[in-house]
């Protein structure tokens, strides 16, 4: 540690903390503003479960009928949802930003630990860089205000990381670590390999007292799950046996979902790394013990274990991207320093960095965003007894969360005589559109099937259209 490293003054305290809670609030408020998705996931396996258990009704998916997941998550989001009913909110959004405040307050928690690890390495003003360049890394800015299981991961295994690094009270710090790391895992299994990767980093460092307070801290986390799993399915460590057998033992999910090649990860790795993190790597090599850091031995295992199995997803990548670019920040900002020159902490400098650590966002765009924002629409009045969503599958569809309410749902591709069928129903009187055209390209507000039985146009939300059938 330097001495530019030392603690900033009181004064400077709370415009930093200020600065963390923004940056922290900036996804949540682009996923509740924006709605849509990155994945089905963030609605199927975390809003829909969770509906389910807070009113009775939702989607439950295939991987929750085989107990392939934990209902952690969704357990605590459904407490926010019963929440919101005693509330008596009933718009879906206000009930979705009402979602968003733990999220963030969590993402705040992990920029908080972005400081502290700057704090250890840098000047007051690059430690602010550092939260700026990995508070505005893109596919952050994406991800961390979703329910997505890599969201929530990530934001622990930066907590778990930067605790686990530091060298004051080991055992404490391996405890809250290992706390850290366990609450990473249960959010998603394959954050094991980043827990498992950090036991090896420690014991290669002797560092006993804080590889023994990380096992502790699993251990409990581990107890905790055992309990939920016992009540919810009836086993103890349900849900993790079956997502280790459906997607390590058996081959099922690269059965069921593709296979992809050993390289799959090395172009995704040279979109999403910003260009000054090559360097920061570089220069994030230490002269002393240990000469690889934490975060990016963590990275690079992890890496190297998902590129060996044959299911892959460019999302599965998102976690060690995030340690990746923090690395990288340090890094490069750790030479900047050593330099003896402010020129690199520069305004003009400091921008084009942040630009550079914001342009991958573009690999995980957000889906269907005006569709969503129909739904919420189209679902509003008081007399809707039913939805047809067209131009739609379930899996792609919002769910009945962004509804709001337990009514007649149903979806088609295209006007098949199925799809006429429902429409012929009374219950249904709104219906949903995307893109605004049917199987052969014609746009579905007009079409003679709609029009036949009784439906307008109410609005448009960019690709999106819905329609009413009134009474």
């Amino acid at each position: 540690m330097t001495d530019a490293a030392a603690a900033p003054s009181q004064g400077r305290s709370l415009p930093r903390w200020l600065l963390i809670l923004a940056l922290a609030a900036l996804p949540a408020v682009l996923a509740v503003a924006v709605l849509g998705r990155i994945h089905d996931d963030e609605v199927f396996q975390f809003l829909e479960p969770a509906l389910f258990r807070a009113r009775g009704y939702g989607i439950l998916s295939w991987e929750w009928r085989q107990g392939l997941r934990n209902w952690a998550f969704p357990g605590a989001i459904s407490l926010v949802i019963r929440l919101s009913d005693a509330l008596g909110v009933e718009d879906p959004r206000v009930c979705r930003a009402l979602i968003a405040v733990p999220q963030w307050l969590l993402h705040a928690g992990a920029l908080a630990a972005v400081d502290r690890y700057a704090a250890r390495r840098l000047s007051s003003r690059a430690r602010g860089v550092a939260v700026l360049l990995v508070g505005l890394y893109g596919p952050l800015l994406v991800f961390s205000g979703r329910t997505l299981s890599e969201a929530y991961s990530a934001d622990f295994l930066l907590m778990g990381a930067v605790a686990l690094d530091g060298t004051e009270r080991p055992f404490r710090a391996g405890l809250w670590g290992g706390i850290s790391m366990g609450m990473a895992v249960v959010a998603r299994y394959g954050s094991l390999l980043f827990a498992l990767a950090a036991g090896v980093w420690l014991l290669a460092r002797r560092a006993y007292r804080s590889l023994g307070g990380l096992c502790l801290g699993g251990l409990l986390v581990a107890l905790l799950l055992t309990a939920l799993d016992q009540v919810t399915y009836g086993a103890p460590l349900h849900s993790l046996r079956a997502y280790v057998d459906f997607n390590v033992l058996s081959g099922k999910a690269a059965d069921t979902f593709g296979r992809e090649p050993g390289w799959f990860f090395l172009p995704l790795l040279l979109e999403l790394t910003p260009l000054w993190a090559w360097a920061g790597f570089v220069f994030s090599w230490r002269r002393g013990a240990p000469r690889v850091s934490l975060g990016l031995f963590m990275a690079l295992v992890y890496g190297v274990a998902i590129s060996l199995t044959a299911h892959k997803e460019t999302r599965f990548l998102y976690p060690a991207m995030v340690l990746l670019t923090l690395e990288g920040a340090i890094g490069v900002l750790s030479w900047a320093g050593r330099q003896g020159t402010a020129a690199w902490l520069s305004v003009p400098a400091v921008a084009l960095a942040v630009l550079a650590s914001f342009a991958p966002a573009f690999v995980f765009p957000v889906e269907r965003g005006g569709q969503f924002r129909a739904v919420v629409k189209a679902t509003r009045a008081l007399d809707v007894t039913g939805l047809l969503l067209m131009n739609e599958g379930v899996w792609g569809s919002p769910g009945f969360f962004f509804m709001g309410k337990n009514i007649a749902f149903n979806v088609c591709d295209w006007p098949s005589p199925a799809c006429v069928q429902t429409l012929q129903n009374p219950l249904f009187n709104r219906v949903s559109t995307y893109e605004n055209r049917g199987e052969d390209g014609r746009d579905l507000s007009g079409v003679p099937e709609l029009t036949a039985a009784g439906f307008r146009v109410l609005g448009r939300d960019g690709k999106a259209t819905w329609l009413e059938r009134p009474k």
